[in-house]
């Protein structure tokens, strides 16, 4: 990485970072929906727990705290196994860090590097306390302003709390097995997909470029070499977002489509929310 890379950033976030009120600017960035889907899921989460009764409530509510736990014991795991980016290790990327959470009006959490060879990184956590892992080859092979994407939308979904809420409507992705989860976790998919494009707003804040973050999530699909044949800009021109089929189908997977997130972001990049959030920055 550039030791010098968004020197002036840098030093004019961690400027501000010093001027009483700064950091207490909020900045809009949800994705329409996401907040009235979550609303009515946990309507469904509320009457379906009703009827199951007083059993499975006990049962629903035991796999919580035990999820719980395991998150406490999965970030100690996390401080052991990873090297966590600070100021001693990796101090290009702790500034990096610093410019993202500065941008995003969030608090830098901890943050660590997995090796691995597939890129990928996630967050998990609950209320306050929250983490982030990177894999190395990610941190490798992404540009400086691509990494910022990668982190933002991490740093996104923890301001937003999204973490939180999939520990408390779907425990069983902290890894326990609970049948209820199982049969609950699906009436969420719709408020999880826009999760996601909110995140990918929130990693466009974070980057300030549009071009890094189409290149940041064609990396993730089709890897570093070929993503420098791939001309995103045709492909989101020519894309069709009204199709029942693909929306059915697409709320059977985890994330949006790919092609769909890029189309979403660069709409949002030309939103009036949108340059209303970089200029808080």
């Amino acid at each position: 990485m550039d030791p010098n890379i968004l020197e002036s950033e840098i030093n004019g976030c961690l400027k501000n970072l010093s001027i009483p009120g700064k950091m207490n600017i909020d900045i809009d960035f949800v994705y329409p929906g996401e907040k009235t889907s979550l609303f009515f899921s946990l309507i469904f989460l509320f009457l379906f727990s009703f009827l199951i009764g007083t059993i499975s409530y006990g049962i629903f509510f035991l796999i919580i705290i035990l999820s719980l736990i395991y998150l406490k014991i999965r970030n100690i795991r996390n401080h052991g196994l990873y090297i966590q980016i600070n100021k001693e290790n990796f101090p290009n990327l702790n500034n990096l860090l610093k410019v993202v959470c500065y941008r995003l009006k969030v608090p830098l959490c901890p943050v660590y590097v997995s090796q691995n060879q597939n890129y990928n990184a996630f967050t998990q956590g609950f209320l306050g306390e929250a983490w982030i892992v990177v894999s190395s080859s990610l941190l490798e092979d992404f540009s400086p302003l691509e990494i910022a994407f990668v982190i933002g939308h991490e740093f996104a979904h923890i301001k937003r709390r999204h973490t939180t809420w999939l520990t408390l409507i779907s425990p069983s992705n902290q890894g326990n097995s609970f049948w209820l989860s199982k049969l609950i976790r699906p009436f969420f998919n719709l408020w999880s997909l826009k999760c996601e494009h909110t995140a990918d707003r929130g990693g466009l804040i974070a980057t300030k470029d549009m071009e890094s973050a189409a290149n940041s999530l064609i990396k993730m699909s089709t890897g570093s070499m070929l993503s420098k044949e791939i001309n995103w800009k045709k492909m989101t021109e020519n894309y069709n977002d009204r199709n029942f089929f693909v929306d059915m189908t697409e709320l059977l997977g985890s994330h949006p489509f790919p092609i769909k997130r890029i189309k979403e972001i660069e709409l949002f990049s030309n939103s009036k929310k949108y340059l209303e959030a970089i200029s808080n920055n």
